[in-house]
């Protein structure tokens, strides 16, 4: 989304303590405290070694059946890589192994978002006792300043030999709306539902909400647009700074020739609007 950069327009102590206040709201929530990430539930955690594909995976014992552990984390998007892919992108296999959604996330002073980077670190250190020594790659988290954020990252494809057994997933049509994707999936290099991340956005209305060497990776799943009022307001103050004043005239009023109605978008809307940065 062009014009939407953190930068000295951009109010990182207002949307930090925004933040603040969305954490505790989904830590205390009924459907969605129990989705958090916590050390807490770190430490109750196990780590089992998958072979499809090949990874380390942590998980919880739900039913007598081991289960993966998927949770939430809330932040500030710093930068990111996300969809729609342009249609004059590098096709080649090379291109299809690395090519990737990706955001960075940031609390920028939030103390409850520091918590998750705690979490994280007792992540590292449970995956460590499963691990043999010198076979995790340390964790370097990106930084801003005295902040500390994460590199939220999953690839568009699998090598199949990696997804044996696996089915295929479509890519959904916000997602791939030029269909570059579908035409470079198949082959060597398949889409399963290991690589399908959710995006969503959260509506806001009348009170309501809708909604060989191991490396350590979050693995992006899903993504909410929750508030972006920060961005459109730093947008708005970064375009006023490049308007130079401008000599006075006389003109006569000119009317509208259309009337803007109000419009709340949905999550498919807003991505069919995506632009490519």
């Amino acid at each position: 989304m062009s014009g939407y950069e953190i930068d000295e327009f951009y109010d990182k102590h207002e949307a930090s303590a925004k933040l603040q206040d969305l954490i505790d709201e989904c830590n205390k929530g009924e459907k969605t405290k129990d989705m958090q990430l916590s050390t807490s539930k770190i430490k109750t955690a196990s780590v089992k070694r998958i072979s499809r594909p090949e990874s380390w995976r942590m998980y919880q014992v739900v039913n007598d059946e081991p289960t993966e552990i998927v949770f939430r984390i809330q932040g500030i998007i710093q930068s990111k890589e996300l969809p729609p892919v342009g249609r004059n992108i590098n096709r080649s296999n090379r291109a299809k192994k690395h090519l990737r959604q990706q955001v960075t996330i940031f609390g920028f002073g939030a103390p409850l978002f520091q918590n998750f980077a705690d979490s994280v670190e007792a992540m590292y250190i449970k995956y460590g006792d499963f691990i043999s020594d010198g076979h995790l790659e340390e964790w370097s988290p990106p930084t801003d300043g005295d902040s500390v954020g994460f590199d939220v990252i999953n690839r568009y494809f699998t090598h199949a030999n990696y997804a044996t057994g696996e089915p295929q997933v479509p890519f959904h049509e916000t997602v791939d709306p030029f269909d570059v994707l579908k035409q470079m999936g198949g082959g060597n290099y398949v889409h399963t539902q290991d690589n399908h991340v959710d995006y969503i956005e959260r509506v806001i209305a009348e009170n309501s909400k809708d909604y060989h060497r191991v490396k350590m990776r979050l693995i992006l799943k899903a993504l909410v647009l929750i508030d972006q009022q920060f961005r459109e307001k730093a947008c708005i103050l970064r375009m006023r700074n490049r308007i130079k004043a401008k000599p006075t005239f006389t003109s006569l009023k000119r009317p509208a020739i259309y009337d803007i109605e109000e419009d709340i978008n949905t999550s498919e809307n807003a991505m069919s609007r995506m632009r490519l940065d």
